[in-house]
């Protein structure tokens, strides 16, 4: 017969958690600011935006750099990196990779076939809009929300686990504290 043990929240939610062998007397629960957080979501949006911004911005002007390396066994293959380089900052922003022979060929194992550098870039651009906009959505599901969320992140046996456990998660800058389980 599984035991379930569980966890009432200041707020009134209920995290339970079932075990077929072990016994928890305590749980580490951890408090999260959801505005916070949507925050900082917001922000990591907007960087998504600009490195899209960055890639359009870099293909337009058309500069880009080759790197290779030696690739394979004996070295009888080059990898070769692509990058755009972005005139205004001078940063590389990577496009693809192709591996080919010494002699120029496509390597057969491994290569689909000639990299197009505009195709590759604007990809990456849409990426990084897309990521954007599910960013910006997980903002707002969360200030749509309740400011403050519950959970708990460790059942634990005994306080001394859990207590160690919640001063890990201080020391990482999380809102932990240890609390009493009810088992049922």
């Amino acid at each position: 017969m599984s035991r379930k043990t569980t966890v009432t929240h200041p707020d009134g939610t209920i995290s339970t958690h079932k075990s077929q062998t072990k016994h928890y007397t305590h749980a580490v629960e951890v408090t999260c600011d959801n505005h916070a957080k949507a925050a900082r979501l917001r922000r990591e949006a907007l960087d998504q935006a600009i490195k899209a911004e960055q890639y359009r911005d870099a293909l337009s002007v058309g500069f880009y750099r080759v790197t290779a390396k030696r690739w394979g066994y004996e070295g009888e293959a080059r990898y070769l990196s692509f990058f755009l380089i972005d005139a205004a900052t001078g940063d590389e922003l990577y496009v693809g990779h192709e591996i080919r022979n010494t002699d120029g060929t496509f390597y057969k194992y491994y290569s689909g076939g000639e990299l197009d550098i505009p195709t590759e870039a604007l990809a990456s651009a849409r990426i990084y809009l897309s990521n954007a906009a599910s960013l910006r959505r997980q903002a707002d599901e969360l200030t749509e929300g309740p400011r403050i969320a519950y959970s708990v992140w460790r059942w634990s046996e005994s306080q001394q686990a859990a207590e160690s456990y919640a001063r890990s998660l201080r020391n990482k800058g999380h809102d932990a504290r240890v609390v009493q389980a009810d088992e049922s």
